[in-house]
Order: structure tokens, then C-alpha cells, then sequence
């Protein structure tokens, strides 16, 4: 491999690089084992993921001219429907969604 001379851009890179003290576990807030690998999501995130993945059962059904697409027999379309329905309800139910003011009024 061959190097490169440093750019104006990247002159001072590798002196910074050296001078910036490594970050400790207690300031990355997972302890003494680092970074956390796994987080508490809000309860509106986890209605957010619901809602996109009955979405896409709602596009196969919708790509199926409205019936239960090849291979998903376990797919019913005004069942799915109404799930999202519930779904947004659910949204609008919890906790996060008074964190985060509608623009439409209706909500």
C-alpha cells in the first residue's frame, strides 16, 4: 500500500488523533463492559415497527388483487386492514404520543 502526503484537509488528523484521551466505559454508559448492546426503545417506536410490517402484509394483499397472496394463506385482507387500524389507535393510546404534537388537528 502506498501513502499518501497529507492534505491540508487532514493535516492535523493524526496529532489530534494522539491528544484526544480514549473514551472510558462509564462515560459511554454501558459500564464496564462498554457500549450497551441492547436498549429500551419507547413504546411509540415499537407501535412504528407493528405498523410498517402490517403494512407490507397489507401491500402483498393489495398486490394479490385483495386476496390472500401465494404463499401467505395465512393473510386475510380486511383482518390485516382492521389490524393496522388498531394499530394506529394504539399509537395515538400511548404514552410518546403526547411528546409528539400532530400537525393535521384531527389526532
Amino acid at each position: 500500500m502506498r501513502k499518501r502526503a497529507p492534505t491540508r484537509a487532514t493535516r492535523g488528523f493524526s496529532r489530534r488523533a494522539r491528544i484526544v484521551p480514549p473514551a472510558h466505559a462509564g462515560r459511554l454508559g454501558g459500564g464496564a463492559g462498554g457500549i450497551p448492546e441492547v436498549t429500551k426503545v419507547s413504546a411509540l417506536a415499537e407501535v412504528m415497527v407493528a405498523v410498517d410490517e402490517r403494512w407490507d402484509r397489507l401491500k402483498a394483499v393489495h398486490g394479490a388483487d385483495w386476496q390472500a397472496p401465494p404463499g401467505h394463506a395465512d393473510l386475510d385482507p380486511p383482518h390485516e386492514a382492521m389490524q393496522l387500524r388498531q394499530q394506529f389507535r394504539e399509537a395515538k393510546r400511548s404514552t410518546d404520543h403526547a411528546a409528539h404534537p400532530t400537525r393535521c388537528g384531527r389526532c
